[in-house]
């Protein structure tokens, strides 16, 4: 099947895929790398997230019927709502914690969706 792919496109599409992955992967190792003291509250948060992200997936293929845009934004804002308790509570870091929890949720569906898209126009491929 041919595809109308512009090479504008093409590499417009590949760079903001790439730069997804970067954000996705590249920002919560740095965060963790310039924090001081215990890391402990960072790490928890961030993996706590990335498994909430997981656990959305899963409810997203396999439980929920319709809307799933719905259950993508709670679980967008219930993140940094995350990080945000835990900072307050912990008088730590506030920022970096919300931040944390964002990317620890989204970071499930937006790397493979951008691995996917990627690809996809990196190539110059279409579906179907």
């Amino acid at each position: 099947m041919e595809c109308d792919w512009t090479v504008a496109s093409q590499v417009g599409f590949t760079a903001i895929s790439v730069a997804v992955i970067v954000i996705a992967l590249g920002i919560p190792p740095w965060l963790l790398a310039r924090a001081y003291g215990d890391r402990g509250p960072l790490v928890g948060v961030w993996l706590v997230g990335i498994l909430l992200g997981v656990l959305y997936l899963v409810a997203a293929f396999t439980l929920i019927d319709g809307e799933h845009e719905r259950y993508w934004l709670f679980s967008l804002i219930l993140g940094p709502a995350l990080g945000l308790a835990v900072g307050l509570k912990l008088h730590r870091r506030t920022p970096s914690l919300a931040t944390l929890g964002l990317l620890g949720i989204a970071t499930p569906a937006a790397v493979p969706g951008a691995l996917f898209v990627g690809s996809l126009a990196a190539f110059g491929e279409c579906l179907g």
